[in-house]
Order: C-alpha cells, then structure tokens, then sequence
C-alpha cells in the first residue's frame, strides 16, 4: 500500500529517477502510487525512451497527467502515449489525493489504465501499432521523454513487469500488494 515515508517525493522542477535502460518490448506493465501535489497540464509520472519528442527513437510508453487534453479537450484526464499513439482517459479521473495506477500495454492493442484496480475508458481509441522496443534510452519515474516535464509529488512503489497484467492481478495489486 501508499507510505510516503518510503516514497520517491518530485518537486516539479528537476527530480527524477532514471535507469540505464529497460527490458520490455511487447508487453509491459507499470504500478505505481501517487499523491500529487499537481495535476496540471503534461505532468508526467514515468517514460520509456528520453528521445520521444527529439531527434531519435520513436519507440516510446509514457503516462502523464494532463489537464488540457491534448487529443479530445478533456479536463483532467490521464495520458497514454505509445509510439507517437496518444490516448486519453475519460475526464474528472486525476487527483491529488493518494491514487494507486497501473498502465498495462501488448503490441497490437489498446493501453489500459486501472486507478486503485478499476479499469479506466479512453475518451479517444487511438491502436498503436508496434510494441515498444528495447531501447537504451532509460526508464524515468518523475520526468516523462521530455526533459522539461516533471512530477510534482509523491510516487511510492514503483514497478515494472514485463507482461501485461490481468484485471485480476491488477485488483490483487491494489487490494494485497502483490499480483
């Protein structure tokens, strides 16, 4: 469960955590909790590949709030982008209260997002095409593929598994911490 006493705290401006590379290709999914301090526009909480909005790899899985909208105009949804594939979560989802969230992703198909072990609907239905790749361009918690994007507030229990979760694993993630 959510202990922010344990918890990576981001400040909006500069934090984040990186890792070398990552492991995934064609299916993957990250858990996480958050207490965010905002959830303003383009408010990313983790990103495969650095490179998505510069010169280099296209091959990219990010999750970040957004409260303009980017694809359909929606307020404070969440943001799935796969491959230069945007798609957005119903409106009125996000908070600043603890959340729990995994976003799951397999080559071919839809991303999927559960909040605290309920599954979200897209507002739009965009099917990337490909799976991620196995770049090395790093794993961020707290910064999305664009170096001036950051999380500002607390993200405990980050994971990464190389398969896509079922509803089932997802609800026992939330409901008992593991799946």
């Amino acid at each position: 469960g959510y202990d922010s006493g344990e918890a990576y705290s981001f400040d909006g401006t500069d934090d984040f955590v990186e890792t070398p590379d990552h492991p995934v290709d064609t299916e993957v999914s990250v858990a996480f909790w958050i207490d965010a301090d905002s959830t303003g526009h383009d408010r990313p909480v983790f990103g495969f590949n650095s490179n998505f909005f510069g010169s280099g790899s296209d091959a990219t899985f990010t999750f970040r709030f957004d409260t303009v909208g980017f694809e359909s105009g929606n307020s404070e949804c969440f943001n799935v982008a796969v491959n230069s594939t945007f798609n957005e979560t119903e409106a009125n989802v996000t908070s600043t209260n603890p959340m729990h969230i995994v976003v799951t992703y397999s080559a071919g198909n839809l991303p999927r997002v559960y909040k605290n072990g309920s599954e979200l609907t897209f507002a739009t239905s965009n099917t990337p095409s490909n799976g991620i790749g196995t770049d090395s361009d790093g794993f961020y918690v707290g910064r999305g593929p664009d170096p001036d994007e950051y999380t500002q507030g607390v993200v405990d229990d980050p994971r990464v598994y190389d398969k896509e979760l079922t509803p089932t694993e997802v609800s026992n993630l939330f409901n008992t911490g593991s799946i």
